[in-house]
């Protein structure tokens, strides 16, 4: 073989060489890849395990907040209904008591025009009864007139009758 063909064929075997190395630097470059991306993998890991771990913590401080609050309107509910039965009753008890003096009020005005009606009637009753007099009176009255008037007519008839005997036995 020649200087050159035995050149050329060495070359090609460095070159063989050579691709080993370069599908190395490929799978290395690929390894640290892998490598970084798991190292900020890692890296966001701890920072969301930090996160979790603040946020766990202040559920854990809001869900002591929410029993506390719990308890507390528990005690406190109690005694709000007490005191908002208690005033519920005082409010019923003024309005039952206001509503009595009113009706007292208005039976009292009921009982005095009552009174005052039946006076009236009574004191109309005695009117009635006192006109009624005066009207049998006045009837009376103008029944004696009639007949005093009939007996004038009959005095007068006679006497008419007598003068006009009288101008006939003169005339």
């Amino acid at each position: 073989m020649s200087n050159i063909t035995e050149a050329a064929d060495h070359i090609r075997r460095q070159a063989k060489l050579y691709e080993g190395f370069v599908g190395a630097a490929a799978v290395l470059d690929k390894v640290g890849s892998l490598e970084q991306a798991a190292e900020e993998a890692g890296v966001a890991m701890v920072k969301a395990q930090a996160e979790f771990n603040t946020a766990k913590n202040d559920l854990a401080a809001i869900n002591k907040e929410i029993k506390l609050a719990k308890d507390t309107a528990a005690s406190i509910m109690p005694s709000a209904l007490a005191a908002a039965k208690t005033a519920a009753d005082n409010v019923v008890a003024d309005a039952n008591n206001k509503a009595r003096d009113i009706m007292e009020a208005a039976q009292a005005r009921a009982n005095d025009a009552k009174n005052a009606a039946e006076k009236n009637v009574a004191a109309l009753g005695e009117e009635a009864d006192a006109l009624k007099a005066t009207a049998l009176t006045v009837q009376a009255e103008i029944e004696a007139g009639r007949n005093a008037l009939k007996q004038v007519q009959s005095d007068y008839d006679k006497l008419a009758k007598a003068i006009e005997s009288l101008k006939s036995k003169f005339a």
